[in-house]
């Protein structure tokens, strides 16, 4: 079995830096993934479930201490352990948000060495675990094996159809939006015409795993059964 990856997001104009760590934590289950700014990285982080976020303060668009703010806000990545890399006269706190501070500019291996004490100390790798499977009742989705188990039963299923399940098991208590759906699982605005392919998807999941599985939200969309 392939060792499973575990992401961590560089956010920083410093496309050196991400590259630098990729190559120290290559063969540690770790995979490096980068955004340049605020926004890219509020989006790569979540696509990613980072369990690993590394903010430089300097990154434009939104300020890298409201970037930190608005991914801890984000359920999957609650828990996600978020290093902030700062100039020596940075006096902003953000106690309760940002796990580590680090001054600029830093030392990529004593931060890749970080990373890997910390995931063995602090459990990053057992919370990414729990973000990969989700459990529901008698549903398992687990992202690691590409896997769906029901009732005893397991379920390979196409990629469309896997993302779409994933997602609703990521937030069972949340209507999710027709166009919600579609932007997360097909990365783009979603038509008229467009919308009838979500539904054909989930009358695939209703009759390969369960009919009961899945509930319509009329004129609104979809939520995964409890």
């Amino acid at each position: 079995m392939n060792k499973p990856t575990y992401n961590i997001l560089v956010a920083s104009a410093d496309i050196q830096l991400s590259k630098n760590l990729n190559s120290d934590l290559t063969d540690t289950g770790f995979k490096v993934v980068a955004a340049t700014d605020g926004i890219e990285a509020l989006y790569i982080a979540e696509k990613s479930q980072a369990s690993v976020v590394i903010l430089d303060c300097d990154i434009p668009k939104i300020p890298a201490s409201d970037v930190a703010v608005l991914i801890k806000k984000i359920p999957r990545l609650k828990n996600a352990y978020v290093f902030f890399l700062h100039p020596r006269d940075y006096s902003f706190e953000l106690n309760g948000i940002v796990n580590e501070y680090m001054e600029k500019p830093v030392n990529e291996k004593k931060l890749a060495s970080k990373i890997k004490t910390i995931a063995k100390s602090s459990g990053i790798k057992s919370i990414l675990a729990s973000q990969l499977k989700k459990i529901i009742g008698d549903l398992t989705v687990d992202r690691d094996a590409y896997m769906v188990y029901y009732k005893g039963n397991e379920f390979l299923l196409p990629r469309k159809e896997f993302e779409l399940i994933y997602l609703l098991a990521s937030r069972p208590e949340k209507v999710f939006t027709r166009e919600e759906i579609f932007k997360h699982i097909w990365h783009k605005e979603i038509t008229p015409k467009e919308g009838r392919t979500i539904d054909v998807h989930i009358r695939k999941l209703r009759s390969k795993i369960s009919e009961n599985l899945i509930t319509t939200i009329k004129g609104i969309g979809y939520r995964m059964v409890k």
